[in-house]
């Protein structure tokens, strides 16, 4: 699964740190580089930890705070994460991507309500930031929210033109659990369609079916689809749920 995380991963040579030594901020610097690159290899177990020793040197550090919510995250470890970027927007409440992490374990906690917060604060603080606002429209989907989803979608859309055809063809973020996959998929076809990318809108139509999304009915009878639902691929794709 794609976690939807906006961090920077900085790689660097490392050496030891000697256990009979008092750490030092060169210290620091050492185990956040090491631990860093043990976060771009995916060992999340062994970056946590190197995360946790950097943290008893720099307690305050928000960066630190977020990368760790980062490796319990990817553990499936929600709520030490959700502590983690709790303290990281507290330490920097300027910080997007911390906003934007807590969004993350907050929806897939099933609080939509608290994700939506999150998730506006982080546009609010950065507003071309792309995957925050399709965060936000996976959040007012979750909630039943529709036309803010299309919103925020077209938004997300609007700053990266790609987005979407990258979540097409890309594992679902973990953001997404929890919300109807299908609906989602049709909503994204909505997106692709009112920018007159009809192929990308086919595409989402189809992995919507595959989803379980059955009411094709909406597709005929939405404007946004008008062009698509004479498409022969589209004709067959409804005769494939018929």
């Amino acid at each position: 699964m794609k976690y939807c995380l906006a961090i920077t991963l900085v790689l660097f040579s490392f050496c030891s740190v000697h256990a009979d030594q008092a750490p030092t901020f060169t210290d620091l610097s050492q185990i956040s580089e090491r631990a860093d690159i043990l976060l771009a290899r995916r060992s999340y177990a062994e970056a946590a930890t190197e995360f946790q020793r950097a943290l008893k040197i720099s307690p305050k550090d928000q960066l630190l705070h977020n990368k760790l919510g980062v490796c319990y995250q990817r553990l499936g470890q929600l709520a030490l994460a959700e502590r983690e970027y709790d303290q990281a927007r507290k330490l920097d409440p300027k910080s997007s991507s911390a906003w934007n992490n807590l969004g993350t374990v907050q929806f897939s906690r099933g609080n939509f309500k608290q994700a939506i917060k999150s998730y506006r604060k982080a546009v609010q603080l950065k507003p071309d930031m792309a995957i925050a606002h399709q965060n936000l429209a996976c959040a007012y989907l979750a909630s039943n929210r529709f036309e803010q989803a299309i919103e925020a979608f077209q938004e997300a859309v609007r700053f990266d033109p790609e987005i979407l055809q990258r979540t097409a063809t890309e594992a679902i973020s973990v953001q997404t659990q929890g919300s109807n996959p299908g609906l989602q998929s049709f909503y994204y076809a909505k997106v692709c369609a009112m920018h007159g990318r009809m192929d990308d809108a086919l595409l989402f139509l189809d992995r919507a079916v595959k989803q379980g999304f059955k009411d094709l009915d909406k597709v005929v009878k939405d404007p946004a689809f008008k062009d698509l639902a004479k498409d022969p691929r589209f004709i067959e794709l409804s005769r494939s749920v018929g």
